[in-house]
């Protein structure tokens, strides 16, 4: 088995020892950027708590290629953990997907800046090559 599975394959079934840490710090210093940009939705429940734990396994798929509807995917995340329902939970999740799509770009910067300076994610996500991604700030 080469480098390239043992990576997809840790990542599968979960980082642990150093590839854990360079991932908190991936999540970790996208949020911090990520606050700057829109400090009302941090002040809103999308924090760290929200992003390290029900919104973790979205992030693991979205780094593992998985691309398609995950704004939308953490805005309905964030929306169970408000207990939303009805048009509240509709709008809410309207208003939030192009932030959390915000997020994301912000995320798969940080993780191909990782990947380039560190070496450690490579091989980890499909798309690290295909980016950069710009933010956008009218949101």
């Amino acid at each position: 088995m080469g480098i390239f599975q043992i990576s997809k394959l840790r990542l599968l079934n979960g980082i642990a020892g150093q590839d854990r840490r360079d991932w908190d710090w991936a999540v970790a210093s996208t949020y911090a950027a990520f606050t700057r940009m829109h400090p009302e939705w941090a002040a809103s429940l999308f924090d760290m708590h929200f992003l390290t734990h029900r919104a973790r396994p979205i992030l693991e798929q979205y780094a593992r290629g998985d691309i398609t509807g995950t704004a939308h995917a953490l805005a309905n995340a964030w929306a169970d953990q408000l207990s939303h329902d009805g048009e509240v939970r509709a709008q809410r999740v309207r208003e939030l997907t192009p932030v959390a799509d915000d997020f994301l770009c912000l995320f798969r910067n940080e993780l191909a800046r990782l990947k380039s300076y560190a070496g450690r994610i490579q091989g980890q996500t499909a798309l690290v090559d295909a980016w950069p991604c710009e933010p956008s700030t009218s949101r």
